[in-house]
């Protein structure tokens, strides 16, 4: 995957986004590869670019799991939202100038919402499953020594 380098413009836009987006009830930010995720509770629906993209250089990426119909209709129709392949998770909206904010924050609030509703696709793991073993070297462990030793 290619994740080219962020224009200096698209630092700002995302710089301005950030701002807004860290108003939300429940939003938080976590640094990801050369981007910032953006997080509704535990579910993460965008990230914006810091120095890197996906996509194009003045791009963010939408999270929707799984795509509403009525969502992936409007998708098609906008020229800004680039995915990958249909089915994907993950779409890029590409912020061509100054006019493109509004409509990126309605696409960021339509991904805020749909992280409400969205189903958590990763099962919790099993009790038996969740239990980690420390290794042998691990702080707090006693070495065993040999009666012969």
């Amino acid at each position: 995957m290619k994740m080219p380098r962020v224009s200096e413009e698209m630092r700002r836009v995302a710089a301005m986004l950030e701002d807004e987006l860290r108003g939300w009830p429940g939003v938080s930010l976590r640094p990801m590869f050369g981007m910032t995720g953006l997080y509704r509770g535990e579910k993460i629906f965008a990230a914006l670019p810091r120095t890197r993209s996906i996509g194009g250089p003045n791009s963010l990426i939408l999270r929707f799991d799984p795509l509403p119909p009525a969502l992936a209709q409007r998708m098609a129709a906008d020229p800004r939202i680039g995915a990958n392949r249909p089915g994907a998770r993950w779409c890029s909206f590409e912020v061509a100038s100054p006019e493109d904010l509004n409509d990126a924050l309605a696409w960021l609030g339509d991904a805020y919402e749909h992280a409400a509703t969205a189903v958590n696709r990763t099962p919790a793991p099993s009790p038996e499953v969740s239990v980690r073993k420390r290794p042998a070297s691990s702080p707090g462990r006693k070495k065993v020594r040999s009666r012969n030793s």
